[in-house]
């Protein structure tokens, strides 16, 4: 549709949290857990929703351009992996 707005292309990270209580106490480590990234993060509560998220955003990244795939997927494993180790320790299990 050309009067859709234009949407930014990026790819993400995302961890997507059930308990609103595990996203306070995350949101509560928002500096600590930023610095452990090592960039700034999109955290969103979603009131009214039964889950919120928190994601890391790589902007201006095209993911249909089959040329940055490969970057593309490198980043994404990394940043994957990183993420894993920086909110497993932080979240209990069941």
């Amino acid at each position: 549709n050309p009067l859709a707005p234009a949407r930014d292309k990026s790819v993400s990270v995302q961890l997507e949290i059930d308990t609103k209580g595990d996203y306070a106490d995350l949101h509560n480590a928002k500096e600590a857990i930023e610095h452990e990234i090592g960039d700034t993060l999109l955290w969103e509560e979603r009131p009214g929703k039964t889950s919120s998220r928190i994601t890391l955003q790589r902007p201006n990244c095209d993911p249909e351009d089959r040329e940055l795939w490969q970057e593309q997927h490198a980043w994404f494993f990394e940043k994957l992996d990183h993420f894993h180790s920086v909110f497993a320790k932080r979240i209990e299990a069941p």
